[in-house]
């Protein structure tokens, strides 16, 4: 089934909240979250967010839709009473343009929460910015098959227009050649044929001569 242009589109931006996820965790392997696609609902989770309850996760994100440039919070309420639960106390919620993503994260009460939203844009600007580092490289990769393709199309034309010159050349020498073999048996033709006649002519005279 062929893709529109409109599907392979929304395809490439579906990627972007999963890979942005995938490079936080590379940096941050220890965190944990939920990224929530608005346009589709989509969520990608990270790590233990067994403590993001629904209605913590649809409220943070209808925040942070209809206030991109706001930093949310909320605490998250008391569940099973694990001792793990105790770390993690705070979900923050912010908006990352690169990822066109709401990322919710859970974090320890104790971490300063603007330090933690700033980190997460931090990470979003250089997601951005490898994005764009890869689609550059990608670029020049592209036109470099293209540059070295079109070096062998233009090596092949002139391999066929030196090939076709050649050619030319050679049945322009062997024309050239034939025709003077014509010529040169014209000419001993014709000085065989005058040869000939005056050999005739001096016989035809010779007998005149004796007759008389």
């Amino acid at each position: 089934m062929n893709l529109g242009l409109n599907d392979i589109f929304n395809e490439m931006k579906g990627h972007r909240p999963r890979d942005f996820f995938e490079f936080v965790r590379e940096r941050l392997p220890s965190a944990a979250g939920v990224a929530v696609v608005p346009d589709t609902g989509e969520k990608i989770v990270c790590g233990n967010t067994k403590m993001l309850t629904p209605e913590l996760e649809t409220d943070l994100t209808a925040r942070c839709r209809k206030n991109p440039e706001h930093v949310s919070s909320e605490p998250v309420p008391p569940s099973s009473g694990s001792p793990d639960d105790d770390l993690t106390s705070v979900v923050l919620g912010c908006y990352i343009p690169a990822a066109a993503a709401c990322l919710l994260v859970l974090s320890p009460e104790k971490w300063d929460r603007d330090l933690l939203a700033g980190m997460m844009r931090l990470l979003g600007e250089a997601y951005e910015t490898s994005e764009a580092l890869c689609e550059q490289k990608e670029m020049q990769e592209t036109r470099k098959a293209q540059f070295e393709r079109e070096k062998r199309v233009l090596k092949e034309n002139n391999r066929q227009i030196l090939e076709k010159n050649i050619r030319w050349h050679e049945d322009h020498a062997r024309t050239l050649e034939s025709e003077i073999k014509k010529q040169t048996k014209d000419l001993v033709d014709a000085s065989h044929a005058a040869e000939a006649a005056s050999k005739a002519k001096s016989e035809f005279l010779a007998n005149m001569s004796h007759e008389i």
